[in-house]
């Protein structure tokens, strides 16, 4: 715990977990470069291929090479297509190299191979598009039990009983279909659906499996307010296995984790799904010209309860008893989940100078 107001001049922490003590902590430093050349082709009016090729040094993970390419075709009436294919890189984080509890400064870069192909038909007042994705995963990075307490013996507060490895592989696949289109005159329709999933199109950890999109922009007024109404819907997600929040209990999972735990009303290993509606106002030409643009906008219109999914449980699932006196999580300790914000209202006021 860094506190609730960390000293920027300082690595001084003035409550350490588990001891609560104030204590020196450890910094850590590390050197990184990258370079990158991509160029473009035109092989015709509507066609365009595009390579890339990425190189990344650090004195932590070593080095990576990276390639990327693109073929896209986009004439102005009837069928295109976009083709991509990449790799990329995500290194570990401070956290995860260097947590006193499960912290492990072997950790190599999970790496990720990527393709996508998207198909699309033009009409005269819209377009219509289908994509389908997969991608593979590898040297993923995740908590997992000590293979070998020899090597990396278990410490007096239970330090490194698991700690973050590179654990294998996985893949994420899936399909989208969109179509955005002229209604009439300044008025804009559009909709959007994802499928995401993976391995034999099983559910993904924190990801919701179904997520639509669909809205409306328009001109009022004698075209003077800009209106832009959109709606977002997410299904169900997932939640891990280490967030026991979510999680029906068993007999087996009380005994491997020895303590009762609260969980949700009726948990069945997911958390509910939401439906969101958000709306922004623009003005133009409200004093004559378009130099004044004032902007009103209203995010979760409807003031919906939803949260996002932790990773982990934390100590929030921990009854109030002699083992946990008060429901207390450390400054940054992730808890089972996130309550996000009900309706928030913005007001943005632009002016342009200049002639």
């Amino acid at each position: 715990s860094l506190g609730a107001k960390q000293d920027q001049a300082s690595t001084i922490i003035a409550s350490a977990y588990t001891s609560e003590a104030s204590r020196v902590q450890p910094m850590f430093f590390s050197k990184n470069a990258a370079i990158y050349v991509q160029d473009q082709v035109r092989i015709d009016e509507s066609l365009i291929f595009t390579g890339g090729l990425r190189y990344d040094a650090d004195d932590e993970y070593g080095h990576v090479l990276n390639p990327r390419a693109s073929l896209v075709r986009s004439p102005e009436h009837g069928i295109g297509f976009k083709l991509l294919y990449g790799q990329a890189f995500k290194s570990a984080t401070v956290f995860e190299q260097f947590d006193e509890f499960r912290g492990n400064e072997q950790l190599d870069p999970e790496k990720i191979v990527t393709g996508e192909l998207e198909l699309n038909y033009r009409f005269r007042n819209a377009i219509a598009r289908a994509g389908f994705f997969y991608s593979r995963l590898t040297d993923l990075i995740a908590v997992a039990p000590n293979p070998d307490t020899t090597r990396v013996p278990i410490g007096p507060n239970s330090e490194f009983l698991d700690y973050y490895q590179n654990v294998g592989a996985a893949s994420i696949q899936g399909f989208s279909v969109s179509t955005d289109f002229h209604l009439r005159d300044q008025w804009r329709g559009f909709g959007h659906y994802m499928f995401t999933a993976g391995e034999d199109l099983d559910p993904l950890n924190g990801t919701a499996r179904h997520k639509a999109t669909v809205g409306l922009d328009a001109m009022l007024w004698q075209d003077r307010i800009g209106v832009d109404l959109r709606a977002n819907w997410r299904g169900k997600v997932k939640a891990p296995s280490s967030n026991l929040y979510f999680q029906p209990k068993t007999a087996q999972r009380l005994a491997q984790i020895g303590y009762d735990y609260v969980t949700e009303n009726d948990p069945d290993g997911y958390m509910d799904g939401e439906f969101l509606l958000h709306l922004t106002l623009t003005g133009r030409r409200l004093m004559g010209n378009d130099r004044f643009v004032p902007q009103l906008i209203i995010r979760n219109l409807l003031d919906t309860a939803y949260s996002g999914i932790g990773r982990q449980s934390g100590s929030g699932v921990r009854p109030v008893g002699a083992l946990q006196p008060a429901v207390q999580n450390p400054s940054g300790f992730i808890p089972p989940y996130h309550p996000q914000p009900g309706r928030e209202w913005f007001l943005n006021l632009r002016y342009l100078f200049g002639s």
